[in-house]
C-alpha cells in the first residue's frame, strides 16, 4: 500500500507488471500484524504473495522476535523463505555482505525458484 505518485500504489504497479510479491518483514514488535495485514491486502487485490523474508533479525532476539517468523508463516499463508541477520555497517557494506551470503547459501536456489527466477 506504499504510495508512488498521484494515488498510484506499489500494489498497482505490481498488478500492472503482473509480478508476484515477496514481503520483507522486520522481526520486532508489531511485525506479525503488519505482515498479516500486508498479505491480506495483497490477497484482496488478487496479488500473489510468493513468500516472506524476515530481515534484520537480531543476534540476541527478544520474545517478540523469537516467535515472529513462525507466527508470520502460519498466518500469512505464504512460506518464510529466509531469516536474514541484522548486519552492521553502511548501506553499501550491508548490501555487499547480503549479496555474498545469498550467493553462497544453497537455500537461495529455493528462493529463486519460488519467485520464478532461474538458478543457473
Amino acid at each position: 500500500m506504499v504510495p508512488l505518485k498521484g494515488g498510484l500504489l506499489i500494489a498497482d504497479l505490481v498488478r500492472k507488471l503482473e509480478l508476484p510479491l515477496l514481503v520483507v518483514a522486520r522481526p520486532g514488535l508489531g511485525t506479525i500484524n503488519h505482515s498479516v495485514l500486508t498479505c491480506f491486502a495483497a490477497g484482496q487485490m488478487e496479488l500473489e504473495v510468493k513468500g516472506v523474508i524476515v530481515n534484520r533479525f537480531p543476534a540476541r532476539p527478544g520474545l517478540a522476535e523469537k516467535g515472529a517468523p513462525h507466527q508470520i508463516g502460519s498466518l500469512c499463508g505464504a512460506p518464510i523463505l529466509g531469516i536474514w541477520d541484522d548486519l552492521p555497517g553502511s548501506a553499501e557494506e550491508v548490501v555487499e555482505r547480503l549479496a555474498a551470503q545469498f550467493n553462497d547459501d544453497p537455500k537461495s536456489d529455493i528462493i529463486l525458484r519460488v519467485l520464478g527466477g532461474t538458478t543457473d
